[in-house]
């Protein structure tokens, strides 16, 4: 986090971006990201995420998707 700090991001603004991709990611296409540590996450100078090493991806089935998206909409 403080080499974050030190590159002059702004870290509540990268960790609300990195919650929304993650977010949208899920809900919105339905595939996630499944080894998301810091080694697969870079932070962008611009503030953008970039993800790496995408050997653990997956696909939500449909019936998953949907369910989880009812689910989230119920909370």
């Amino acid at each position: 986090m403080q080499a974050i700090k030190d590159a002059g991001i702004n870290v509540p603004a990268f960790i609300t971006v990195g919650v929304s991709a993650a977010l949208r990611q899920l809900l919105e296409f339905g595939l996630f990201h499944g080894d998301p540590h810091p080694g697969n996450i870079f932070a962008m100078r611009d503030g953008r995420i970039a993800y790496v090493d995408f050997g653990n991806v997956a696909v939500l089935s449909q019936v998953s998707s949907w369910s989880m998206n009812t689910f989230i909409l119920l909370l």
